[in-house]
């Protein structure tokens, strides 16, 4: 049933799914993924929510056992987490079933260490450096497919793929406002989920003309471009960001400790 202690030290980790991460983010259901996260790490997918877990459960996720049984009661919609009716025992679902369940087809999962299950907003920041992690990793891989002398089965650091990352660009891929992205974006770096540099670049018009700039600034779109008092003109793009984290690709991902 229950077949780990339930205080979680450095060398506890799960990997999971980057899919779920961005399930996760699209839908507000960062609460119930840590209470997800939390019980398939402590049980080998069965348990009875005895007075020993379920003090443990609220302890370590600093939640009251009312807010423990709400977030189990949305699990159990999603049937992330099933019960046998007579014997009160909950089967806390596999990634590879909740994948299934869901539709999910990647297989991709970055590395999360059970102490990053704190606090709601540290999850936020893993799920969100995950998710640009793996698209950082699929877009060099997809330059590495189109260059003949680029090998595309290794696996280079995630933190060596840099790429333009916005809010905006959150936007497109989690529907969510400009301001709540830029929020996820900010909890990754703080919690040093994520690396990130300044794009910018110096740039020279052919025309000193002042209306042949302005059509250049309004062709450039969202970048933004701005002058010093020597007059040059420094074009701002969007930051560059890394991921930190650590990902693997395989069929079966399950709880492991180093």
């Amino acid at each position: 049933m229950m077949d780990r202690q339930c205080d979680a030290t450095k060398s506890d980790y799960l990997w999971v799914p980057v899919e779920m991460c961005e399930f996760t983010l699209k839908n507000n259901f960062t609460r119930q993924l840590r209470l997800y996260l939390y019980l398939n790490w402590v049980s080998s997918g069965l348990l009875k929510m005895d007075t020993k877990l379920r003090t443990s459960s609220s302890s370590a996720l600093d939640i009251s056992v009312r807010t423990m049984y709400r977030n189990l009661e949305g699990l159990m919609k999603r049937n992330w987490v099933g019960q046998n009716p007579a014997t009160k025992t909950y089967f806390i679902r596999g990634f590879e079933n909740v994948r299934a369940i869901e539709g999910f087809s990647s297989r991709s999962a970055a590395k999360l260490q059970i102490n990053n299950l704190q606090d709601t907003k540290t999850l936020q920041g893993f799920c969100t450096a995950a998710i640009i992690g793996n698209r950082a990793y699929r877009r060099k891989w997809e330059e590495g497919r189109l260059n003949e002398k680029s090998d595309v089965h290794s696996r280079t650091p995630s933190s060596l793929y840099f790429m333009e990352c916005s809010a905006s660009y959150l936007n497109m891929i989690l529907s969510l406002s400009i301001p709540t992205c830029h929020r996820l974006k900010q909890r990754a770096l703080v919690n040093g989920f994520i690396h990130l540099k300044k794009n910018e670049a110096p740039i020279e018009y052919r025309s000193s003309n002042i209306w042949e700039i302005n059509k250049y600034r309004k062709a450039m779109g969202h970048y933004f471009i701005k002058v010093n008092r020597s007059g040059v003109h420094t074009e701002v793009r969007p930051d560059l960001v890394s991921s930190n984290l650590k990902y693997k690709t395989r069929k079966n991902i399950r709880p492991q400790s180093d």
